[in-house]
């Protein structure tokens, strides 16, 4: 991702060098990667650029990036922009499935109940419901 703190009044090419080793200070050759797309939130996305020419690169490798604005056939001065690839964040470890047990508790009946003072009544224990005898007619 880049930011650039200024209007955007030409086209940007972006040009970079392969993933090279975090001690290096200066850049070597680089590969023209293509024209800087479009901005999302203020910040220009150019990981596919990269990806397509050198691939994904790995935590702990340093970057090389230049970037330099043409218009009309003139070419401004590079602008060099270098980083350290960062190690991914770890992701929560994942539970085995049936680990992880929910049990509702929801309070039906009196305040006795839900202090447990009387036992919780089920539908297997409940005595059935008698009926009335059909009334004489």
């Amino acid at each position: 991702m880049l930011k650039l703190t200024a209007p955007v009044t030409a086209d940007i090419m972006v040009f970079a060098q392969a993933p090279c080793s975090a001690c290096r200070n200066k850049r070597r050759n680089v590969s023209y990667l293509g024209i800087l797309p479009l901005a999302r939130d203020g910040l220009r996305d150019i990981t596919t650029l990269y990806a397509a020419r050198f691939g994904a690169p790995r935590p702990g490798e340093k970057l090389f990036i230049v970037t330099r604005q043409q218009k009309d056939g003139w070419e401004d001065y590079d602008h060099q922009t270098s980083e350290i690839v960062p190690e991914p964040l770890p992701s929560p470890p994942a539970l085995a499935p049936g680990a992880l047990t929910l049990q509702v508790y929801m309070h039906k009946g009196c305040t006795r109940d839900a202090q447990g003072i009387a036992a919780p009544s089920s539908p297997d224990t409940q005595e059935p419901i008698q009926q009335a005898p059909p009334a004489e007619t």
